[in-house]
């Protein structure tokens, strides 16, 4: 009988935790353990500013950097993951994660991988708070001298930065474009809104090997939960001083 091997494959998650991020880390990382692509060899490659909490473990591989005033942490941050490059040989994909997000309930391949058949060599996430807008509305770029301007008659989707994922070789080379325009604009003296986002916006206008994602269960942002949290116990705090 014929035994055929096969591998498995693997994907690097990129994270930039700073500041309280470094808080949630462990149980992001648990959860994407738990849940995420589990098919998948996970190797999390972390940019930290407290990199005396975390341990090189099986895995997870910690990263320093250094903390500065924002706008500027998000500018360089795939500048950040860029400067490892060399470490991410051998992976079949590699993915930017917002550190926002917990993922709690399963997410399979079928449910997020770019689909070869369909030659797709991305996978990015609709944005839908842009759901009631026409697209001439959507938060592009209009400044004509950004890198990340889109004309008004472009554009279909409008996509999030939470979670992008690429087949490995690919989603390198979109990282050094990104980079390389973010830059560009910074010595101009120019900084987007939502800097990462933006750019990424104007790079899906000009590629068509996207799997484009209208939903996906089971990823959880743990910031929004926060906010509302404290927004319903600030609202019992006023109840009870009437």
């Amino acid at each position: 009988m014929l035994f055929i091997n096969r591998k498995k494959k693997k994907i690097a998650l990129l994270f930039l935790c700073l500041g309280k991020d470094n808080d949630f880390f462990n149980e992001i990382h648990s959860s994407f353990e738990k849940f995420f692509l589990p098919k998948l060899e996970k190797h999390y490659f972390v940019f930290t500013d407290e990199i005396k909490r975390y341990r090189t473990s099986k895995h997870v591989y910690p990263f320093d950097v250094h903390s500065l005033p924002e706008p500027l942490n998000e500018v360089l941050k795939i500048h950040h993951f860029l400067s490892k490059e060399d470490l991410y040989n051998g992976y079949d994909y590699m993915a930017m994660v917002d550190t926002k997000y917990f993922v709690s309930q399963k997410i399979n391949d079928k449910d997020l991988l770019p689909r070869s058949i369909l030659n797709e060599r991305f996978s990015f996430l609709i944005d839908h708070r842009f759901d009631n807008l026409h697209i001439e509305e959507y938060p592009y770029e209009r400044n004509h001298e950004s890198k990340a301007f889109v004309n008004y008659n472009r554009g279909k989707y409008y996509i999030s930065d939470s979670l992008v994922v690429g087949e490995a070789s690919a989603f390198l080379d979109m990282c050094h474009e990104l980079d390389d325009n973010i830059l560009a604009d910074l010595n101009n003296n120019y900084i987007c809104k939502d800097v990462i986002q933006t750019h990424l916006n104007k790079y899906i206008v000009n590629i068509v090997d996207c799997r484009y994602i209208d939903r996906l269960d089971g990823l959880f942002n743990h910031k929004s939960e926060e906010i509302k949290n404290d927004e319903e116990n600030s609202d019992n705090e006023e109840n009870i001083s009437e």
